[in-house]
C-alpha cells in the first residue's frame, strides 16, 4: 500500500520536472494518495520517476497507474512465468538438429537449434527466423540430397557426438593419442 508520505514524495518530483507551482503537489496529495492505495510505495516510485524520463508532459494519476501496470506485466513475463521445457529440448526449449547431405559431391554437416514443440519452445517460436523442430527435420529429409537426420529426443536430448560430427572430423579426433591425464590437470614430475 502506498503511502502519504510516498504520495507527496512522488508529487514533489512531478512538481519540480514539470514546474509546477509548490502548491500543486499539496492540492493533489488526496487524490493521489486514494488513486494509488493498492499499489507499493516501490512501484509508484519507480513508475514516476520512468514517466518524468521518458515524458515530456505533465503526467495524471492514470499515466502512472498504466506504467505500474506495465511493469507489473513486464516483471511476470520476465521472472517466475517462464514456461518450462521438456525433456527433449533438456528444458530450453532449443531441440538439436543434426543435417548431413551430400553437397557438391562431398558430404556435408550442417547443426541447426530449432523451436521444441514444449511451452519454451512455443515461447521461441515467434518469427520468421526461428523454425519448429518437426518443420526443419521435414525440410531436411525433403532435400533430395540428404544423407541422414538425427535430432533430440526425449530419451536423449543431445545429438550424440558420432551423429553430430563430419565422419572424418570423428576419425581424427579417435585416432589422436589422448594424453594420460584429464586436460591441465597433469602431474608435475621433477618438481621440488
Amino acid at each position: 500500500m502506498v503511502s502519504r508520505a510516498t504520495t507527496r514524495l512522488i508529487l514533489g518530483i512531478i512538481q519540480r520536472n514539470y514546474n509546477k507551482v509548490p502548491a500543486w503537489a499539496d492540492e493533489s496529495v488526496d487524490d493521489w494518495f486514494q488513486a494509488l492505495i493498492k499499489y507499493t510505495d516501490i512501484e509508484a516510485e519507480k513508475a514516476v520517476r520512468q514517466i518524468c524520463r521518458t515524458r515530456k508532459t505533465l503526467p495524471n494519476v492514470a499515466a502512472v497507474i498504466e506504467a505500474i501496470q506495465g511493469a507489473r506485466k513486464s516483471a511476470g513475463a520476465v521472472v517466475g512465468s517462464e514456461p518450462t521445457g521438456c525433456a527433449a529440448c533438456g528444458l530450453t526449449g532449443w531441440r538439436e538438429v543434426v543435417h548431413h547431405l551430400h553437397s557438391r559431391g562431398k558430404l556435408q554437416v550442417t547443426e541447426y537449434l530449432a523451436a521444441c514443440d514444449c511451452a519454451a519452445g512455443m515461447r521461441l517460436n515467434v518469427g520468421p527466423t526461428v523454425e519448429p523442430w518437426e518443420d526443419l527435420v521435414k525440410r531436411c529429409r525433403d532435400d533430395p540430397f540428404t544423407v541422414a537426420v538425427y535430432h533430440g529426443t526425449h530419451t536423449e536430448p543431445h545429438v550424440p557426438r558420432d551423429q553430430r560430427l563430419h565422419p572424418d572430423a570423428l576419425a581424427r579426433i579417435q585416432a589422436s593419442p589422448r594424453p594420460a591425464s584429464a586436460g591441465a590437470w597433469q602431474h608435475l614430475t621433477g618438481a621440488g
